[in-house]
């Protein structure tokens, strides 16, 4: 399956007045459908129904193995105010196809395709500026856990001056007028669709790396690339990120820490690594840890950073991010409670020429040993850290 963007769409100066309409996305709803080629004649006159609705763009959405031809489709009222059920219903009968409505009242929107085959997403989350799509999990995520996650991540990339990988999925490409935290597509797959330690770390270099590479399959992992399951069928185009509910509740459940608190963290996580990739806007093969030495330091800092967040944002639930970390997690990631006690500058490393050289190894094997970590607390100083990213 392959996605175009080459659909008919609203011009700039259109957009430009759009845009220059101050619409809530608390107080009115936003509208996303998906429906088949032949009917983007009459779902784009849906305005003719109801007065003051603005049809904002359109893409297109390709299945190469069955030529079908779907179109994404976005809309927003002109005035803040929500569609009613009986305009609910109708506006669904004449599109036909997916329809989504984000209301401040909806969270949880399920979707039913009547006319298609494809499967473009079962399940969206909303809350605040959060957005999460339901690609395959079999555990429906519960409101308190959405709004915890979206608190915690909200607070803190207000204030973080970072920069993330621009989305390129249309499906998030379809929702303007309003700012997703975190800026990233994030989905929801089931543990078959989840990559292998095995498999993300294959292409990591160094002699000693199986003593160092986690068993098993990831909870949570940061791509800028496509993702695709099994079947080679496309799920999310360009940078995003993945959660595996059921590996992450078994795990949630086996360290006694409340699933909501582990969800934060392994986004957290994630959305650390994604914005330490300074690949935006460059090379594809510049900035990939692709040493053991770098991949250490690389999970050790996205953890350091989760630290720092769940101590900043979320205090009272530090002590089960700290927990998790110290007990639960292999040693490279463990590592992250030394980078957190020297508030380790991740910008530096973001931004490092160092990340292949004898200095990054020197330092590696300083603080490594065997598969466990050597260096003690009390003798890991920022100097350490300095002395190779000044």
């Amino acid at each position: 399956m392959s996605y175009f963007k080459d659909a008919p769409q609203t011009t700039d100066d259109e957009k430009e007045e759009l845009e220059s309409i101050p619409v809530s996305r608390e107080e009115c709803d936003l509208i996303i459908s998906f429906c088949p080629q032949k009917k983007l004649d009459k779902v784009k006159s849906l305005d003719s129904f109801f007065n003051g609705l603005r049809f904002v763009n359109a893409y297109h959405v390709s299945n190469e193995d069955n030529a079908r031809t779907s179109v994404g489709i976005c809309w927003i009222p002109d005035r803040r105010r929500l569609f009613s059920d009986n305009e609910r219903r109708t506006i669904s009968k004449v599109i036909g196809g997916i329809v989504c409505f984000f209301g401040s009242e909806d969270f949880r929107i399920e979707m039913k395709e009547e006319e298609s085959d494809d499967n473009f997403m079962n399940l969206m989350y909303r809350y605040g500026g959060l957005m999460v799509r339901n690609i395959n999990s079999g555990i429906d995520i519960e409101h308190e856990c959405i709004g915890y996650m979206n608190e915690i991540v909200g607070s803190w990339l207000s204030e973080a001056e970072a920069q993330l990988p621009t989305p390129t999925d249309p499906i998030f490409l379809m929702m303007p007028f309003q700012k997703i935290i975190p800026h990233i597509p994030i989905l929801l797959l089931k543990e078959e669709d989840m990559p292998t330690y095995k498999e993300m770390w294959k292409s990591i270099e160094g002699k000693d790396k199986d003593d160092y590479m986690p068993k098993g399959i990831f909870m949570g992992y940061y791509s800028r690339d496509d993702k695709y399951d099994k079947e080679k069928k496309l799920l999310c185009k360009g940078p995003h990120i993945g959660l595996c509910p059921e590996l992450i509740m078994k795990s949630a459940e086996a360290s006694n820490i409340p699933f909501k608190i582990l969800m934060a963290k392994v986004l957290v996580h994630e959305i650390a690594h994604a914005i330490m990739d300074n690949y935006i806007g460059g090379d594809p093969n510049q900035n990939r840890p692709d040493t053991l030495e770098a991949k250490a330091m690389e999970e050790s800092l996205a953890n350091a950073i989760t630290l720092h967040v769940f101590d900043k944002y979320a205090k009272d639930n530090y002590k089960y991010v700290h927990h998790f970390v110290d007990n639960w997690q292999p040693t490279i990631y463990r590592f992250g409670l030394w980078q957190e006690k020297i508030d380790a500058d991740w910008g530096k490393w973001r931004e490092a020429s160092k990340r292949n050289t004898n200095e990054l190894k020197e330092l590696f094997n300083k603080c490594f040993n065997g598969g466990n970590i050597r260096i003690t607390k009390e003798n890991y100083t920022p100097e350490i850290f300095e002395a190779v990213f000044p």
